[in-house]
């Protein structure tokens, strides 16, 4: 990994896109990102990806947070389940 010094003089942060245009790319920016006084020092670690290969990760990205949604929503209805049933029981056993 390279090391780059942004215009205020220090090390600048390497950092990784999650944007959807550019999501995986590696970029080095300022140390103070986009805070007031920062020096907007920003340079590409790697080359661009192919505009099919950002669709493709999007897509999954947007797939697995659905799913991720979806796991702790049906979480959460067999907790609710669990406590229904335990309570039916217990108020049916009295």
């Amino acid at each position: 990994k390279m090391v780059y010094f942004c215009r205020c003089g220090r090390v600048a942060l390497f950092q990784i896109s999650w944007t959807d245009k550019n999501h995986g790319r590696r970029f080095y920016c300022c140390h103070l990102g986009k805070a007031p006084g920062a020096c907007e020092f920003f340079r590409w670690h790697d080359d661009q990806m192919p505009e099919k290969t950002r669709r493709v990760i999007s897509g999954l990205l947007r797939k697995v947070n659905t799913y991720e949604k979806e796991r702790v929503r049906s979480k959460w209805i067999i907790v609710v389940l669990v406590v229904y049933i335990i309570r039916t029981w217990f108020r049916d056993s009295t």
